[in-house]
Parts: structure tokens; sequence; C-alpha cells
């Protein structure tokens, strides 16, 4: 039995020192840095942002010319000759590369056939070209030297495009810092929600206990004691949802700051419910500057720009220089010989654009898209500034609203110790005090309800006039 014992306390200290060492103890900014280190989608926006930037070097790399080197190779069944097989001179004679002539059998025919005729034939097989196996071998180079603006508006494209996935890479952090400071609120909401379930539920037992005693003793009637387990049952349910809540909760918040969903975790409630002065130094001018929708929304109106004279591009004329270095087998530079002998060459191409409709079209499509983000940065802006100004208000309207549930707590605290005292001297009956614990229960719940509401307005003021750490 003694043994039994012995086992049962060793494995309850090993539960109780893993319970230990798997709680965790977090403050506001703790989660914020966990949430950053392990969020998955920074990880994206890195790789996204590490593409734009060799984009733009890309991009970079088109102001400075390209060289390439080509090589091919290619087998003819024919050879080329240059003199026909079969020559006809003037006086009606014919020689052919083996040498024959139609003058005929005569003396004079057989002297042209062995004279003219042999040094024709001899003359078609010089004059003939080895093709049947060619090889060619080209390096060289193109650099544009004016291509209607083409490559610098295109190296603003890139450049824009890198600019938008850093602003995108920044809006995304803060939106989980938003998260985060949302969740952590949320879990310190549900645990304050929790703790008052339980402290009412304990009213209600203490006041069941006591109805029950008076029932015994003649004054009470079991009506009063019904009352009284209803209420008890609402509470008990109220306990059971919130101890559900905090355990979702706290595994939402686990989940944003890469703990397991197991773990055990204590949130810092330090100014909870402290009031909270908006900083009145933020001007608009430094509002409008650090919304992430406004700097990308600039950085499309310089995209929209670029794209302007890039349509623009194709109506303008078009300056290319190349040099070029060919080699070739067999080559031209001394007969027929197969060795491989190049040459180089070098040139200007300059291309004049006449008639082209399709490009006027587009080119003015593109102003009108310019136009078109212009208007979408001066809306957006206007609505920034509106947003900013009602986030104040907001936060003003939450500081008052716990200021008045704070006060309602001292007056739901001292109407409850009334009724206490009333009912322990006879003067109340249980349907009071239950009132009074329940407008006490009230109380703080709405207090607890102004704090979060309090800190979600400060987080969106921030959030939305740039101001998060």
């Amino acid at each position: 039995m003694f043994k039994q014992k012995l086992i049962v306390c060793f494995v309850s200290l090993c539960v109780s020192g893993f319970v230990m060492a798997t709680e965790h103890l977090l403050t506001l900014e703790n989660c914020r840095q966990m949430a950053l280190e392990d969020n998955k989608q920074a990880q994206i926006d890195k790789e996204n942002l590490e593409a734009a930037t060799l984009m733009r070097k890309a991009a970079v790399a088109n102001f400075f010319p390209k060289f390439s080197a080509n090589g091919a190779y290619l087998y003819n069944s024919e050879q080329i000759h240059i003199v026909p097989d079969v020559l006809t001179l003037s006086s009606g004679a014919t020689l052919s590369k083996n040498g024959l002539s139609t003058i005929g059998s005569t003396v004079i025919g057989q002297l042209i056939n062995k004279g003219i005729g042999n040094t024709y034939d001899e003359l078609y097989k010089q004059l003939t070209m080895d093709t049947h196996h060619m090889f060619a071998v080209q390096v060289g180079f193109v650099q544009p030297i004016y291509v209607g603006g083409k490559v610098i508006q295109y190296y603003k494209l890139m450049r824009s495009y890198e600019n938008i996935e850093k602003i995108k890479s920044h809006k995304n952090d803060a939106q989980l810092i938003v998260d985060v400071e949302e969740a952590y609120w949320r879990v310190l909401s549900v645990s304050e929600k929790r703790k008052l379930a339980h402290q009412y539920a304990g009213l209600i037992r203490k006041l069941l206990a006591n109805v029950e005693a008076a029932a015994e003793e003649g004054v009470a009637t079991k009506a009063d004691i019904l009352k009284v387990r209803v209420k008890l049952n609402e509470a008990e349910t109220n306990v059971a949802k919130a101890e559900d809540g905090l355990a979702l909760s706290k595994m939402a918040l686990c989940q944003l700051v890469g703990l397991p969903l197991g773990d055990s975790i204590v949130l810092d409630d330090t100014g909870l419910d402290e009031v909270i002065i908006t900083n009145d130094e933020v001007s608009m001018d430094e509002i409008l500057s650090r919304r992430e929708e406004l700097q990308m929304l600039s950085e499309a109106k310089n995209m929209a720009k670029a794209g302007v004279k890039l349509a623009s591009a194709p109506l303008q004329p078009n300056l290319v220089a190349s040099a070029n270095y060919i080699a070739t087998s067999p080559n031209l530079q001394n007969g027929f010989n197969k060795d491989f002998k190049g040459f180089f060459s070098v040139g200007v191409v300059l291309n004049v654009p006449i008639a082209h409709p399709n490009d006027i079209l587009n080119y003015k499509a593109a102003k009108h898209k310019a136009r078109t983000v212009e208007l979408q940065m001066e809306e957006a802006s206007e609505k920034v500034q509106l947003q900013a100004t009602q986030d104040k208000h907001r936060v003003v309207e939450a500081n008052n609203s716990l200021i008045r549930a704070k006060a309602n707590i001292s007056n739901a605290e001292e109407n409850l110790r009334f009724a206490q005292a009333a009912y322990e001297e006879g003067v109340a009956t249980s349907t009071d005090l239950m009132m009074a614990q329940t407008a006490w229960q009230q109380a703080y719940s709405e207090k607890i309800d102004a704090a979060i509401a309090l800190r979600m307005a400060e987080l969106t003021f921030r959030q939305h006039t740039g101001t998060l750490k």
C-alpha cells in the first residue's frame, strides 16, 4: 500500500513538473515578438521580395550590351557549282564538264575538244564548292542606343514593383501585430469573464445555502429555493461557457505566436483597465505618409506613369548598334577554302515608325489608366483622413465608457452590501439580493467589455495612424 502511494505521488510530481515546464508567462511584447519570428507569411514575403529584387536587377542589365555566340552545322546532299554543266558558245559550239564538244569528229573539233574542252573541265572543277559539310561560328553583341525609353521605363516599373513588395511585407507584419494584440486582449477578456462567472456562481451558492437553511426554519419557501437554483444553473452554465471560451481563445493565441496548442499560458493583465491618452502629436501629414495603402498607391502611380511612357515607345525612333565576328567553312575569302576564316562587322539600325494606329490607341489607354490611379489615390487619402479622425473619437468615447463603467462598479458594490445586510436582517428577500448580485455581476462584465473595447479602439487608432511599434 505504501509503495502504491509512493508511485502515485511520483507520477503526480512528474505530471505537475511537465505542466510547469510547458506553462508560459507572456506579456504583450513577448507575444508580438514570438509571432513575428514564427510568421510563415513573413517567409513568403521574403521570397516575393527576393524575386522582385532580382527582377529589378535584371532590368538594370538591359542598359548594357547583350553578348551572344552561335554555332551551326549544315549537311547538303549536293555541291554548289558556279558554272553550268554545259556551256554554249556564241559560235554554236557547246562545252561540258566532261570536255566534250558538239563540233564533231573533225580535226578542228578534236582540237577544241582536247584544248578548250579540257580547260573548261578543269575550270568547272575549280569553281565547284564542296558544300556537303558547312560550318559557321558567330560571336557578337547588340547595344540599344535609344529604343523610345523602353529600357529606363521598364527599370522604373521593376523598381516600383520591388518597393510594393517591401510595403506589403511591412503591412503584413503590422496586420500580424494587430491580430496578436486582438487575440491577447480577447484571452484576457474571457479570463476576466471566467473569474467573474466563478465569483458570481459562488455568491449564488452561498445564497442557496442561506435560503435552504431559512426554509428549514420556515422563513423561506420552496419557491424561493427554486428561484435561487434556477439562477445557480444559469451561473454554472456561464462558468462552463467561459471555461470553453478561454481554452479556445488561448489556442488561437498560441497558434499566432507559434506555441503548441496544448501549452498552458498565463498573460500579464497589467494596465488592462487603464485609461489611455490618445497621442495628439501625430499630424495628418505623418499619418498619410505612414499608411501602407497610400504608399502602395503612390508606387502604383509611378508604375502607371512609366506605363504611359512605355506605351509611347513604339511611336518613337529606335536606334540599335551591333558588332559581330563571323567565321565559316568553306569560306569565300580565299576561293572555296575549307579552313575557318572570318570577318568583323559593325553597324547601326534605325527604325522610324510611320503609321501605327494600334500603338497610338494603346498610348491613350495607358494615360487613362494613369489618371484612374491618381483618382484612387486622392479618394484613399480622403478616406484615411476621415478614418483617423473617427478612430481618435472612438478612443475618446471608449475612455469615457470605461470611466463610467468603473463608477457603476462602485455603485453596484455599495448596492450589493446594502442588499446583503438587508437580507441578513430580514428586511429584504432572496429575490432582492439576487437582483443586487446580478446588477453587481453585470457592472463588472460591462467594465471588462469597456476595458477591452478601449484596447481595441486604441489598437485600431495605432494601426490606422501608422504608430504601431
